[in-house]
């Protein structure tokens, strides 16, 4: 079974079997699809596939992503395995059981898997996988109406919704000119540098460099927005973001917070205040994010005011597997690791 460093012939290939089973854009665009497995230079993907040896086509497919972990400033090679897929209708378990078994081709030090409702249950029941945390979301709305539609056509719905939104606006304007923490689209390079630099030595995350930072953001297909986080006007953090739409509603997405030291309590209250005014004047509908929570930076945007979203309320759950994990490397230390949506290849 073949995997073949990403080029131009494999992105092709990548998109064909794509369309067949998907209409999305993160699957079957090119410019999306050179991006997410060809920029990365440093850390080059691979396409993983087998081949029906009648049809001489692909009959399932999945990508080996190369990535570093960093381990508090200890650097190890992993493999982020993305875009699992079974191409042809009738190819089965089979088809899955025998990609996932190459998984480790890459001989990196563990292998790393997001999961959906279908792979979730063949890495668990069927490959015993460790699941080493569960991504949970977290939301904030700004204008409930174009979230629940009942709640715009109810006239006593409408109505309070109306008062909510109103006195939102006005509270958030008065506490933006006394919150000590602020958000500038202005930064430094100097600043960022210090900053990433102090977060790798404290935190197990897939690294965070300035080249992550520019494939990831920068040089996307996706319009992305950097900020500074200001702290009585001193950088303490980066902070990325995306507008986009889903079921007519403009979401705010909490895409990266990196910080020199954890933002937790009163700071970590400010800088959701700071969010929420942000997000208002994007004319944001609802700020949005999917977070390890058992990170303790990442579980500042789990309270007030932001709450908790069931996974009930979402498309599925987003259970990280891993396996393959060589003896140096404890298991344990990935359970509270920073993975963020910026770790995801689909926003």
């Amino acid at each position: 079974m073949p995997h073949i460093q990403f080029d131009d012939e494999q992105c092709n290939s990548f998109i064909l079997d794509s369309k067949t089973h998907y209409e999305n854009p993160e699957t079957t665009n090119l410019e999306i699809i050179l991006w997410k497995f060809m920029g990365f230079v440093s850390h080059p993907s691979y396409h993983l596939f087998t081949r029906d040896p009648e049809e001489l086509k692909n009959s399932g497919r999945a990508a080996l992503n190369t990535r570093t972990l960093n381990l508090r400033g200890n650097c190890r090679k992993v493999t982020q395995v993305t875009d699992l897929l079974a191409v042809k209708s009738k190819a089965g378990l089979m088809t899955f059981i025998e990609l996932i078994k190459q998984y480790r081709s890459l001989s990196s030090d563990a292998v790393l898997h997001t999961s959906n409702e279908n792979s979730e249950k063949i890495y668990s029941n069927f490959f015993k996988f460790k699941e080493v945390f569960e991504l949970s979301a977290f939301a904030f709305p700004i204008k409930p109406q174009k979230l629940i539609v009942f709640l715009k056509q109810n006239v006593f719905f409408a109505n309070i919704i109306r008062i909510y939104s109103l006195a939102l606006f006005m509270l958030m304007r008065c506490i933006k000119s006394i919150n000590p923490i602020s958000l500038s689209d202005r930064f430094s390079s100097d600043n960022q540098c210090v900053i990433l630099k102090d977060f790798g030595s404290r935190e197990v995350s897939l690294l965070r460099s300035e080249e992550f930072l520019i494939w990831r953001y920068s040089d996307a297909p996706y319009t992305y927005k950097t900020y500074t986080i200001n702290l009585f006007k001193k950088p303490i953090g980066i902070l990325v973001s995306r507008l986009t739409q889903f079921n007519g509603a403009n979401f705010f997405l909490v895409m990266d917070c990196i910080s020199s030291d954890p933002i937790k309590r009163w700071k970590g209250f400010c800088l959701r205040l700071a969010l929420i005014s942000e997000a208002i004047a994007l004319n944001a509908d609802a700020i949005f994010g999917l977070f390890n929570r058992k990170n303790s930076d990442l579980a500042t945007f789990f309270h007030l005011p932001f709450i908790a979203v069931d996974d009930k309320m979402l498309p599925h759950r987003s259970p990280i597997y891993a396996s393959s994990v060589v003896s140096s490397l404890k298991i344990e230390e990935l359970e509270r690791m920073y993975f963020s949506l910026g770790d995801l290849d689909y926003f």
